[in-house]
């Protein structure tokens, strides 16, 4: 008769704001599934496709939406919530949802939420030591 063991793990991995400018975190599944893992690998193929004198702009515009939506719980002060953690409402009283159209044009920002999918990523596909 076989045995198995089962570990619980936690289901988010939080990433605490390496940004002076936008300090909080940000809350992403623990490991990619699927169909993310796909849009993932099919975002920074499209990156390769870009001409090497394109701007960092047009790099981030094809990586930052895929990004943003593998992030299930924002918390980054001045984005969506204010310095004391209470959200930040938009002009209808509605908490700001985070999405590609109102996120911030910091290069920063960018760069270290396409990190952090990068890391999950990693994370996803590293050996399991069980």
């Amino acid at each position: 008769m076989r045995s198995f063991v089962f570990r619980l793990r936690d289901t988010t991995m939080r990433k605490d704001s390496t940004i002076e400018r936008w300090p909080g975190w940000v809350e992403m599944g623990n490991y990619l599934k699927f169909p993310q893992l796909c849009a993932w690998e099919e975002a920074v193929d499209a990156t390769k496709a870009l001409k090497k004198n394109t701007g960092v702009g047009e790099f981030y515009k094809v990586l930052l939406p895929t990004a943003i939506s593998f992030v299930e719980k924002w918390h980054i002060v001045g984005l969506n919530v204010d310095a004391k953690g209470n959200p930040i409402n938009d002009k209808e009283g509605k908490p700001i949802t985070v999405d590609y159209c109102n996120f911030p044009a910091s290069g920063r920002l960018v760069a270290w939420i396409v990190e952090c999918v990068s890391d999950l990523y990693t994370e996803t596909n590293r050996s399991d030591p069980n």
